[in-house]
């Protein structure tokens, strides 16, 4: 099956200079004789110029995602080169070139390739030095080459394109040299000169309508479809249409209409379509095809493929860019002809007719061949190079590096035929699908002798597998020759084997010692492998053999249901066979096919109900091993933990560490780091009421000319605000410690409270409030939403000392929290939502203690300290969703905090209608449970913990605040306050209304 043809190559560089990275760097300047080579991993954080010198920006393929941040500006015969990124402007002139790839490094690099600018290009008296590419061996196509993306604007002035053809042979095809995402502007490029192995004809082809330019190699013949007509000397053209002997419906290079491959090279450029080709006026012959967009179809009537100049013909699928490597396109035509094709371009073509019509060597040197149909010449396929489908296909060598992979689309798993011999070369690739439920894999059927060498990689599909699966790889009957030299599986917990007999090779699949535990990115996530260690994935049958110290049975459904499982006990045979336990007997009805063993172990379990069932089952060949000892009952086997066991088995490595940073629950522990942190808001929010009415002054009567008794109104009066409603809203980010990821809250709320003197100065007050929140663990795919109720009492007074006063606080709260968690785990077989409700309480105690001093008549500061005790208590839980679901434990969390600060407050306005300004800073100190921990299990599973998010041990407290009398009695406010530390940072925006009675 096709999948991933094109991989980078690598090169080793001797330069002057290379950047790796570390280096806080403003913009250099690369003069005359030397080279600077940014490449590695790390952005250089600056611009260049390149005066006289050589820019290669990601010396080799590998170096694809480097980037120069500025703009990069080259003159006086500089030169810039590379595989890279210019996130700012590329500017060229004086004489200067542009070369992507590495065509100015060594020649055993990679020398051709894709230069990305994200900004705009300008060039003006300067070169682009274009490449096809170099050839591999042992032999390759032309089929990618240099190509220049730019984001915006492209200005070309007084530039020439001078071409290299680094081929063995075939000269002819369609290069994408430049695409643009902005407008194209100036006189463009002017063709220099074409040297290299062999000097083809050329045209340069500008499509403004889109945004490219493109390089057209090969003789007048070369010809690109306009099925749909819209072909212009801005567009092109593409789409549906028939092709027939006498059809018109061609351009040339050129842009002139009319024009017929015959026997010629057709390319197939544009929207895609469908393409009928029509014999009623004749065989329909080309020396080449190439597909340079996704998706062509061609179908109808055979293609007849001629050579051109001595060359055999061509099939290309690609636009000469690396990012054509993602191509697909179908020929459903028989193909005819006397001297084979060679393809090239790094897609992939599909060829599902008979085509043994077709005689003459085939050679697939670049990209992928899925064949699904048939060919019979003896086929070659290079390096890197894919072998693909479900068809059959002649004499075949597989070279160094190439791979073998039967199956498409439609059937992953399937069978490729050989009619010849096989030979796998060194270092070959046989990429083997396996069915997880039965015995079916990927094969191939080779008619005469195959002579292996190379290595098979188990690659999927995903599925819980048996812990020992033997597959049919290969089948020669003219024999094996030789062996595979190892096999690998992109699966964690899997270890594949390969035994050999005359005539067939064999992969088992057997579970090897990795632990599960052992493989997560973090102490959470294994954690919760290490309690998936302690589980027996469920029992299945799969058709395949298991011999040695332990029962053999084959087949798919045995029949037996119930909480039991056999005991000691011989293998069963037959129609209705006991299973043994304490319990009833199971019987069922089926045919069982394995080799006889002797079960050791003891199991006990209760057996109950009757089933009815079939099993079946061959035994491809012998295998040996032990095989596993079932211990405990049966139940335990179809457990939740068993059966995510199972699933996180036949996962890849990066699908298993995935998993159980998702299947861990980290999100119960994090949710409670973040409700202790909110607990701050609920004992600060009320005492800035509180504060603000312990410091209140004495606001003077209303003027009165009454007679008499003074009216109450004339009376001085306090003014505090003894009843006050404060709406707020809270954006906090919990920074994560490398075990625990980060968590993003957003919550809002209200609260309400009032208070009131008591005598000798003391006052007491009391607030309700609601926070609701929502807090989002995106890296493990989970969110909790908590709804919190707080009831609150606190009191204190003022106590005059020196030139200010003392102040003390204290107070107590407590709040009823009602939290729904959802997580999502989504990786490998697995795919489920998890959901759970579950309440938690916390209780607060808390004192301050304040010394406020005035400076003025409208200015004061207040050093300050404060002690705080939050206890946090959660009930237990259970999740619903799947198999993944877990049951937390009820737990309790402690955490004392310590603050210490400085507040200052400015005062304005008048008497009648005053104002405050407020500012703080302190700093903020946690002990105790400062990384809450949860205890959860899988249903059936043992307990393991988790541990949440850190709550900051070390943090600055900032505030800042305004208010002012909006009538005589009502007071309006904002503040802002915020923590940051220990990568946590909490802010909130606050609205408050004070009113006066």
């Amino acid at each position: 099956m096709i999948n991933g043809t094109k991989k980078w190559l690598t090169a080793t560089l001797a330069l002057s200079s290379t950047y790796y990275g570390g280096v806080m760097a403003a913009d250099m300047t690369v003069t005359q004789g030397n080279t600077q080579v940014f490449d590695g991993s790390v952005n250089y954080p600056g611009g260049v110029d390149v005066n006289g010198g050589t820019l290669v920006i990601g010396g080799n393929g590998g170096g694809a995602g480097v980037a120069v941040t500025g703009n990069v500006n080259a003159a006086s015969n500089g030169t810039v080169a590379g595989f890279g990124r210019i996130n700012g402007d590329l500017n060229v002139s004086g004489n200067s070139r542009v070369a992507p790839g590495y065509s100015v490094g060594t020649p055993t690099g990679v020398s051709n390739g894709n230069l990305v600018v994200n900004g705009n290009l300008s060039m003006n008296n300067a070169e682009f030095a274009f490449e096809t590419g170099y050839a591999g061996l042992p032999i390759t196509q032309p089929g990618t080459g240099d190509n220049i993306t730019v984001g915006g604007n492209a200005a070309i002035n007084n530039t020439t394109l001078n071409v290299t053809v680094n081929t063995l042979g075939v000269n002819a095809g369609y290069y994408r040299i430049l695409s643009y995402g902005g407008t194209l502007s100036g006189n463009g490029l002017t063709l220099g000169t074409v040297t290299g192995d062999s000097q083809p004809g050329a045209t340069i082809q500008s499509l403004t309508g889109d945004k490219q330019i493109n390089l057209i190699l090969g003789p007048s013949t070369t010809n690109l479809w306009n099925g749909n007509g819209v072909a212009s000397a801005t567009r092109s053209g593409g789409g549906d249409g028939t092709w027939t002997a006498a059809s018109t419906n061609w351009n040339s290079p050129t842009n002139a209409t009319g024009a017929l491959p015959d026997a010629g090279y057709a390319i197939f450029t544009g929207a895609a379509g469908t393409v009928t080709v029509d014999g009623s006026a004749g065989p329909v012959r080309v020396s080449g095809l190439q597909f340079a967009t996704d998706r062509y179809r061609l179908q109808g009537a055979p293609i007849t493929l001629v050579g051109s100049g001595g060359n055999p013909p061509a099939i290309v699928v690609g636009d000469g860019t690396y990012a054509s490597g993602q191509f697909v396109d179908i020929i459903d035509n028989p193909l005819q002809g006397t001297q084979g094709f060679v393809k090239t371009g790094p897609g992939s073509v599909i060829l599902t007719a008979d085509s043994s019509g077709l005689t003459g060597p085939i050679l697939i040197a670049d990209g992928a061949l899925e064949i699904d149909g048939k060919l019979n010449g003896p086929i070659d396929i290079g390096r890197e190079v894919v072998l693909a489908g479900v068809g059959q296909v002649g004499t075949t060598t597989l070279y160094p590096t190439a791979v073998v992979s039967p199956g498409n689309d439609g059937s992953p798993i399937g069978t490729l035929t050989v009619n010849g011999n096989m030979t796998f070369g060194e270092n070959t690739i046989y990429r083997v699908h396996a069915d997880p439920a039965s015995s079916a894999s990927d094969r191939i059927h080779v008619t005469g002798v195959a002579y292996l060498d190379g290595t098979v990689a188990h690659v999927g599909p995903d599925g819980n597998y048996a812990p020992r699966t033997t597959y049919n790889i290969l089948t020669a009957d003219g024999g094996v020759q030789g062996t595979f030299k190892g096999a690998s599986s992109s699966y964690a917990f899997l270890t594949p084997t390969l035994s050999y007999d005359a005539k067939n090779a064999f992969m088992t699949l057997t579970r090897n010692d990795v632990p599960i535990g052992s493989i997560g990115g973090s102490d959470n996530a294994n954690n919760a492998g290490n309690a998936l260690d302690q589980q027996d994935p469920p029992a299945t049958g799969n058709g395949s053999s298991s011999a040695g110290n332990g029962s053999a049975s084959t087949g798919n459904g045995s029949a037996s249901t119930g909480n039991g499982s056999t005991g000691n006990g011989s293998t069963s045979t037959g129609n209705g066979s006991a299973t043994t336990g304490n319990g009833s007997t199971s019987t069922g009805t089926g045919t069982t096919t394995g080799t006889t063993g002797t079960t050791t172990g003891t199991t006990t379990g209760t057996t109950t109900g009757t089933t009815t069932g079939t099993t079946a089952g061959t035994t491809p060949a012998p295998t040996t091993g032990s095989s596993v000892v079932a211990s405990g009952s049966a139940a335990d086997k179809t457990s939740g933990a068993s059966q995510v066991t199972a699933a996180v088995l036949t996962m890849t490595p990066g699908e298993a560490r995935s998993a159980l940073s998702m299947l861990s629950g980290e999100a119960y522990a994090s949710t409670t780091s973040v409700l202790q942190s909110q607990g701050d808001m609920v004992r600060t929010l009320p005492l800035s009421h509180f504060r603000g009415n312990l410091d209140a002054p004495v606001l003077a009567g209303r003027p009165t000319a009454q007679l008499g008794a003074p009216s109450a109104d004339a009376l001085p009066q306090s003014g505090a605000s003894p009843v006050w409603a404060q709406a707020f809203g809270n954006w906090s980010k919990f920074g994560g410690d490398g075990n625990a990821t980060s968590v993003s809250q957003s919550a809002g709320g209200i609260f309400i409270g009032g208070d009131g003197a008591v005598g000798n100065g003391w006052r007491l007050g009391g607030a309700l409030g609601y926070i609701g929140s929502h807090n989002s663990m995106a890296d493990v795919s989970s969110r909790t939403n908590v709804d919190s109720y707080t009831a609150a009492l606190f009191g204190g007074r003022n106590f005059e000392a020196g030139a200010g006063h003392i102040r003390f606080m204290a107070g107590a709260a407590y709040t009823w929290h009602e939290i729904d968690a959802k997580r999502d785990v989504v990786a490998g077989s697995l795919n489920q939502q998890l959901k759970s409700s579950y309440n938690a309480s916390s209780t607060q105690l808390f004192t301050e203690l304040g010394y406020n001093v005035p400076l003025n008549d409208v200015t004061s500061i207040e050093p300050y300290a404060g002690l705080a005790w939050n206890q946090l208590r959660t009930r237990d839980f259970k999740e619903s969703g799947g198999t993944a679901a877990l049951h937390g434990s009820s737990s309790t969390d402690d955490v004392t905090s310590t603050t210490l600060g400085l507040r200052g407050a400015w005062q304005f306005g008048s008497d009648v209608a005053p104002g405050r300004l407020t500012a703080s800073l302190g700093w903020r100190h946690a002990m105790g449970d400062v990384k809450p921990k949860q205890e959860l299990a899988f249903d059936g599973g043992s307990t393991f913990s988790v541990t949440g998010v850190p709550i900051a041990r070390d943090a600055a407290v900032v505030g800042l605040g305004a208010e002012m009398a909006i009538t005589r009695n009502t007071t309006a406010g904002v503040s802002y306050d915020a923590q940051f530390g220990g990568g946590n940072r909490q802010q909130s925006g606050v609205l408050k209304l004070a009113v006066r009675f």
